[in-house]
């Protein structure tokens, strides 16, 4: 007796609660935070009650910063970063407080470490400093570079070199300076509290 073949029956729709569910998202995972190293600092042990001046060699890679206390690097703190641009030799961050004096960085082992020196405020740095930033220079004439700000109206001489911030947030720049003398003997505005930047002329 031959079978009999079931006629065909239409593919039921799918209900909702028999429809395919959506995984649930996975929680992104933190960014790493990078590990900070702190720079090694010739020059006198800060004190409280004391201002620095920071001279730090630099490369626009590697971010450099005196840290506000919690070690981390973050451009949203009140870190004061170390800002290094292009064809930069040095920087000079003037009158950093005993509470910031912390200089860190992210190491990077192909960029190397960056060189740094201190010295009390406006006191001039040593010869050690003048050779290091010859040498990284490869120079020993500078241009130095300052940002004006605010209503920041003091002045930048090196000898008889005189430059003067006519406007806030304007830019002046003394050129060929005597790097012996930009590092000894610079005289500045005394209100002047952020950073000066050296390119080699």
């Amino acid at each position: 007796m031959p079978t009999e073949t079931p006629s065909p029956s239409p593919t039921p729709t799918p209900t909702a609660a028999a429809a395919p569910r959506t995984p649930p998202s996975v929680p992104e995972l933190p960014a790493r935070v990078p590990v900070a190293t702190e720079v090694p600092v010739e020059g006198p042990t800060p004190q409280y009650g004391s201002r620095y001046d920071y001279l730090v060699t630099c490369d626009p890679r590697t971010p450099v910063w005196l840290d506000d206390g919690d070690g981390q690097y973050s451009w949203d703190s009140t870190d004061r970063m170390i800002e290094c641009k292009e064809e930069q030799g040095a920087v000079i961050a003037m009158s950093v407080r005993f509470e910031e004096a912390r200089l860190l960085t992210i190491y990077e082992a192909d960029i190397g470490m960056p060189v740094a020196f201190r010295t009390l405020t406006r006191t001039g740095f040593d010869d050690a400093a003048i050779a290091e930033v010859a040498e990284q220079t490869g120079t020993q004439e500078v241009d130095i570079e300052l940002n004006c700000y605010q209503d920041y109206v003091g002045y930048i001489q090196v000898g008889d070199r005189f430059a003067n911030c006519m406007e806030s947030y304007d830019t002046v720049r003394l050129t060929d300076a005597p790097l012996a003398d930009a590092l000894t003997s610079l005289e500045i505005g005394p209100t002047f509290e952020r950073q000066l930047h050296l390119y080699p002329s």
